[in-house]
């Protein structure tokens, strides 16, 4: 397998999959409330990303640090939130031999949750505000240089220009492909801030609940419109990514409607697989529905790796097995060998 794939769009490194499919069996285990996936996936994600922050050069890629850096804020505040949540729903409580804490912990949780929450979207607003425009973020932006496609494993060749959005206005000016994807994580930090306050601090506000749903459609449409530039720039593994976000956002956003206008559908989670095969005790128990998306987009993006996989396997194969040319020195000497016909 390649260890970076230079997309069309934005080079694509292989942290994000990484970082992607372990987010994704998270997600699912909360979805689901499985003990024996979640919370232990989710520390996986902090520590990954948390090295990732670590390694990423400041200087020289300050955009991508300032990118990881909200998203392992993201992925704390995301930590609090579901302990709190295993704690109050599923039927052992918090896994790991925790259980069931004190009301005044999860209090805590509750609270660390949100706050994280809030730091990483300041954190990005400040990055919109100011960091993208001081010299050494411009400088960087200047050299999101072309892919070099061509290579087994690759897209093809790009010039790798960012041309702005592929349907929606370009509001915030985005120049760069670090910078329209720095949107789509101010839009995921907003969204759950949004969800976190409609559904935990003030239920039923309906000027939050306006905003959760208006952040949360901004999300899904944002989302939308980077697959369908994936896809003008025929760049496959750039479009199997959006495609998967995008079932991905769908799934939390229904989620998140479910919580904040019909929670009391929600049936208690059995904390199994068996949630998945058993209808819903009331159609708008929109957890049920959320699972099912997220289930389909998890398939999906590994059922795509999986082929790659076995693809690049076999064409690995056949490039070992091929005979190599003949050099030009035993060339020559053969033809000087070889008889001159006589008239």
């Amino acid at each position: 397998m390649p260890t970076r794939f230079a997309t069309p769009s934005h080079a694509l490194d292989v942290r994000e999959h990484v970082f992607t499919s372990l987010l994704l069996v998270s997600d699912l285990g909360w979805i689901l409330l499985l003990p024996f996936v979640n919370p232990a996936m989710l520390i996986a994600v902090v520590v990954f990303v948390a090295r990732v922050v670590a390694t990423t050069d400041r200087t020289s890629r300050p955009h991508e640090s300032t990118s990881w850096t909200a998203t392992l804020l993201w992925c704390v505040g995301n930590s609090f939130w579901m302990a709190n949540d295993f704690a109050n729903d599923a039927p052992g409580g918090i896994p790991l031999g925790i259980g069931h804490p004190s009301p005044i912990i999860l209090k805590c949780a509750l609270y660390a949750a949100g706050t994280t929450l809030a730091a990483g979207l300041a954190y990005v607003a400040w990055y919109f505000i100011h960091l993208r425009y001081t010299p050494a973020f411009v400088a960087a932006a200047a050299n999101d240089a072309p892919s070099d496609g061509g290579e087994r494993g690759r897209s093809p060749p790009s010039t790798n220009a960012f041309k702005g959005p592929a349907f929606l206005p370009n509001v915030l000016n985005v120049k760069s492909h670090a910078e329209y994807e720095g949107i789509s994580t101010a839009l995921w930090i907003a969204k759950d801030l949004c969800w976190w306050s409609a559904v935990e601090i003030f239920p039923n506000s309906i000027f939050l609940e306006a905003v959760t749903v208006l952040v949360a459609s901004a999300l899904i449409a944002h989302t939308v419109d980077a697959a369908v530039l994936t896809w003008h720039n025929r760049d496959l593994i750039g479009f199997v990514n959006q495609a998967t976000l995008l079932c991905w956002v769908c799934s939390f956003a229904i989620w998140c409607f479910g919580e904040v206008f019909f929670e009391e559908y929600e049936d208690d989670m059995p904390g199994d697989f068996t949630f998945l095969t058993k209808p819903p005790s009331h159609p708008l128990n929109l957890r049920w529905w959320a699972s099912w998306v997220l289930t389909a987009g998890t398939v999906f993006f590994f059922g795509f790796w999986a082929v790659y996989a076995c693809l690049v396997s076999i064409d690995g194969s056949r490039e070992e097995t091929k005979e190599p040319p003949s050099s030009p020195v035993e060339t020559d000497r053969l033809l000087r060998m070889a008889p001159i016909p006589e008239a």
